[in-house]
């Protein structure tokens, strides 16, 4: 009430000359204001009566939250001390690498941890045993292999990561041989040797592992076999009779994917396969049963490497962008497909075969026209490796790399550096890395690189090679899980460690024999050759003996 009334006296009160006049909107936003006080003193009062009545009402609540919130601060008190002793752990990690890194200076020597692979080139999969006593005492050694101390701390580093690897894993077995290193998943027999192997893009729902993997033996065929229990689950002969020199595959829907296969004469081939989903059993109760998948395989269509390069001439030559020469005549002879590449651009997806002779294919594949050709483009050398790149096709050559655009299709040449001095004979590139390049020359020597293709450094560098290895001299592949590259050479396959080093660390050796017994296969030849190998660049690895007329899966059971 005093407030209304000061209001009204103050609107009624004649205004002094010199004063601002009182506009009417002030007026009434002044009373509005009062009202407003006048209301909250009301409704203050209203709850300060009915305050004791909920309290006693929510008390029961309030309980039941604070056991609650007792209960999650205990955990969080937990993690908290957890935590705490992480942080405790790498402080004193860091510590001992400063005295390692004091030590060496003192003593200028280049440490090694000779725990980590023996002469036999056999490593621990419990890095725990690697105590204080040994890392002293390989303080006073030296090698080659850590030449910097930078090195040194990489090493330590990655001791460091394994063990704490090895306190968390359920085992601490020991792994000093392939059976060790790789669980043994399926057996398959081909009796028409085995000349190239894909995995599928098919992938189990519930492991997120491949269901199924492809091959292509020397009479043209390809074949899908099942990775859980090595069944063959389709066969079917390609349009070419011609070897089967290289493999790819892309998924076009959840149960179809379409299966490319490059020839030795030229040919490249489309196949479609398809899954199907089924209940194992009929009648009401079929839901109460596990399910049944299978798949079929068909041919859909075939193009020679010369074909698509006549094809694509005379398309140039109808849009004006060409000369009018017989295109038929300026095409060069079919050559082996040596390489296929798969990429996914600017959301379309695009197959790239390269042939003996430099030649590259692009195809833009529809669904009613498998060989739609994108663009044939020239690299001058043959092709080891297609990078794989999310902007265009890369592809590294015997005498450089090759960067083509998919969209204004030009292309441009970077030289290798030290690539001059080495005479390459199979290349891959690391699934974790995908710039770092992995590879064995003709005389069975590794060497590591990288090829960026991104920011200031775009070009390709590669490390000089290690020692030669009269082995590895006739090797037929070589491919990559993560941490580890697998190497098919002559009497067996030879597994090397890529983690954090240039050049590449022997782990084990396993002879055809050797694999084959564990398999459960009869050895009928006298292991004298190259078996065949591919992985899915994560943890399963085929290998084909073609001889013997086996193909095995395995899966990866060391730390990666």
């Amino acid at each position: 009430p005093d407030i209304l009334a000061r209001c009204r006296v103050s609107a009624s009160r004649p205004r002094a000359r010199g004063m601002p006049r009182h506009r009417p909107l002030v007026v009434a936003f002044a009373l509005i204001v009062a009202l407003v006080v006048v209301a909250r003193d009301g409704v203050i009062f209203a709850i300060g009566a009915d305050t004791s009545a909920s309290r006693d009402a929510d008390a029961g609540v309030d309980a039941d939250v604070v056991a609650r919130d007792g209960r999650v601060r205990d955990d969080l008190y937990a993690l908290r001390a957890s935590l705490a002793s992480a942080r405790d752990a790498v402080r004193a990690l860091e510590r001992a690498m400063g005295v390692a890194e004091e030590t060496l200076e003192r003593i200028g020597a280049e440490p090694t941890l000779s725990s980590l692979s023996d002469d036999e080139g056999s490593c621990t999969r419990d890095p725990a045993r690697v105590h204080a006593s040994t890392i002293s005492s390989s303080l006073t050694s030296s090698s080659s292999s850590f030449p910097t101390r930078v090195d040194f701390a990489e090493e330590v580093r990655r001791v460091a990561e394994a063990h704490v690897r090895s306190l968390t894993s359920p085992t601490t077995s020991e792994i000093n041989t392939f059976s060790d290193a790789f669980e043994h998943v399926s057996v398959a027999r081909d009796a028409f040797g085995v000349s190239a192997m894909h995995f599928l893009p098919f992938k189990s729902t519930k492991t997120k592992t491949p269901r199924y993997y492809a091959t292509g033996n020397a009479l043209g065929r390809v074949a899908v076999y099942d990775v859980a229990f090595g069944e063959a689950a389709c066969e079917i002969a390609t349009a070419s009779h011609a070897r089967v020199t290289s493999l790819t595959a892309y998924m076009v829907s959840t149960n179809t994917s379409v299966l490319v296969s490059g020839h030795e004469d030229g040919t490249v081939a489309f196949t479609t396969v398809e899954i199907a989903v089924r209940a194992a059993s009929d009648g009401l109760d079929a839901m109460d049963f596990p399910t049944k998948i299978s798949a079929a395989c068909s041919a859909v269509t075939s193009i020679t490497a010369r074909e698509a390069d006549v094809k694509h001439k005379n398309k140039l030559r109808d849009i004006g962008r060409a000369s009018s020469s017989n295109a038929v005549d300026t095409a060069l002879s079919n050559g082996a497909i040596e390489a296929l590449g798969m990429y996914r651009i600017m959301g379309k997806r695009y197959v790239a075969a390269a042939d003996a002779h430099g030649r590259v294919i692009v195809f833009m594949p529809a669904f009613s026209d498998f060989t739609n050709i994108h663009g044939v483009f020239y690299t001058g050398s043959r092709v080891l490796a297609f990078r794989p790149y999310s902007k265009a096709i890369v592809a590294l050559t015997e005498r450089g790399v090759v960067h083509a655009d998919i969209v204004a299709f030009t292309t441009k040449s970077y030289s290798c550096e030290n690539l001059m001095y080495i005479d390459v004979a199979h290349a891959t590139f690391d699934p974790r890395m995908n710039s770092k390049l992995i590879g064995v020359d003709i005389e069975g020597r590794l060497f590591t690189g990288y090829v960026s293709m991104d920011g200031p450094n775009t070009g390709c560098v590669v490390h000089r090679p290690g020692d030669a290895n009269e082995q590895r001299v006739n090797s037929s592949a070589m491919a990559t899980i993560k941490g580890y590259v697998l190497i098919a050479m002559n009497g067996g396959v030879e597994v090397f460690n890529t983690t954090l080093t240039r050049t590449p660390k022997a782990v084990m050796r396993a002879g055809v024999g050797e694999q084959l017994v564990r398999s459960g296969i009869e050895q009928t030849s006298d292991g004298d050759y190259a078996p065949i190998l591919t992985t899915d660049g994560e943890r399963h690895v085929i290998v084909a003996h073609p001889k013997d007329g086996a193909i095995v899966v395995y899966k990866n059971a060391m730390f990666t």
